[in-house]
């Protein structure tokens, strides 16, 4: 998982949202820090993280976004296909409504036409 440096607010919460609400605990993930455009962005301030927590500088003249465009930070996050992403798609219908952006919950079979369920060979 890419990220400028470790202590920045934004990456508390990420960190948090992801043990909370995924069980994903901190040491699971190996942590790539280093600019986002711009490659080389060191720590502002000394860390001394948890046992197990692993953190690697993003390789030397290379930033997050171009680890990114390789793929090279790991698989893709989103999965393909109602079943394997329906955790993810029920999480945005929850939110969607709770923002009061749809009137009803809705269940994620009717997010897409039928067809979608099927599947075939060619």
């Amino acid at each position: 998982m890419g990220l400028p440096e470790c202590q920045r607010t934004a990456n508390v919460w990420a960190r948090a949202i992801l043990q909370d609400d995924y069980g994903v605990r901190p040491e699971d993930i190996t942590w790539v820090r280093g600019g986002i455009d711009t490659p080389g962005r060191p720590e502002k301030i000394p860390l001394q993280l948890p046992p197990g927590v692993k953190v690697e500088a993003a390789p030397q003249g290379c930033t997050i976004s171009e680890l990114l465009d390789r793929g090279a930070l790991g698989e893709d996050d989103w999965s393909y296909g109602v079943d394997k992403a329906r955790k993810t798609l029920e999480t945005f219908v929850r939110h969607h409504h709770a923002q009061g952006l749809s009137k009803r919950l809705m269940a994620v079979e009717e997010l897409f036409h039928p067809a979608t369920y099927e599947s075939y060979s060619i």
